[in-house]
């Protein structure tokens, strides 16, 4: 895949803290709100498995054509994994979807 065709998403830092808010523009077509998954945070990366019995859930966001899936990340363990950065700070990370999941870094 070339680079231009590459999936990002965006890291923020806000309040000291890094944090990932992801819409239905990053996840795939499938994802829905209530849908559940579980995350598994490690250094630069966060490993995303889609399963009924996940421990987090995707929120939705309501909008005039119904409910939006998103998914968020934050706090210490985001932090840790990939580094502490100025509030303000954007940074993209790569996205890879695959059938069952996806991942952060």
């Amino acid at each position: 895949m070339s680079e231009a065709n590459q999936a990002f998403a965006k890291l923020y830092t806000q309040r000291g803290h890094r944090l990932f808010w992801l819409t239905k523009k990053e996840l795939a077509e499938t994802t829905k709100a209530g849908d559940r998954f579980n995350a598994e945070i490690s250094e630069g990366k966060i490993v995303v498995k889609f399963t009924p019995e996940g421990s987090r859930k995707v929120y939705g966001k309501k909008t005039k054509n119904g409910m939006d899936p998103v998914i968020s990340f934050g706090g210490k363990k985001v932090t840790d994994a990939f580094g502490m950065a100025n509030d303000g700070t954007i940074n993209n990370v790569k996205l890879v979807l695959n059938g069952k999941g996806f991942t952060l870094g």
